[in-house]
C-alpha cells in the first residue's frame, strides 16, 4: 500500500458528507494505490463486485463488506456510515 492517505482532504470529506460511501472507498483505495483486485482479495470477492461498490450504480453492497473494505483501507469510522436497514448484499 501507499504510504498515507489523507482523509481530511477534499474529495474523501465531500463523498461521505454526500453518503456516497463507494466513493470514500474508492479514493482510499487509489490513495492507498491499491488496484480493486487487490482490494477484492483481501476482501474476498472479485474485481468486479468492488468496481460495483464503488460506483454504487445498479449494485447493491452488504454494509459487512463496507465495513470490512473501510477497516482493510484504514478509514476513519465517521467517514462511512449507514443507516441501520438499509443492508444490500454485493452481487
Amino acid at each position: 500500500m501507499g504510504d498515507v492517505v489523507d482523509f481530511q482532504a477534499g474529495p474523501i470529506r465531500d463523498a461521505s458528507r454526500a453518503g456516497d460511501y463507494g466513493r470514500v472507498i474508492e479514493l482510499a483505495r487509489r490513495g492507498w494505490q491499491m488496484t480493486q483486485a487487490a482490494l477484492g482479495q483481501a476482501l474476498g470477492m472479485s474485481q468486479s463486485a468492488v468496481s460495483r461498490l464503488e460506483k454504487r450504480d445498479q449494485a447493491s453492497y452488504s454494509t459487512d463488506v463496507l465495513a470490512t473494505a473501510a477497516v482493510h483501507l484504514q478509514i476513519p469510522p465517521g467517514l462511512v456510515v449507514w443507516r441501520t436497514g438499509a443492508r444490500r448484499r454485493v452481487r
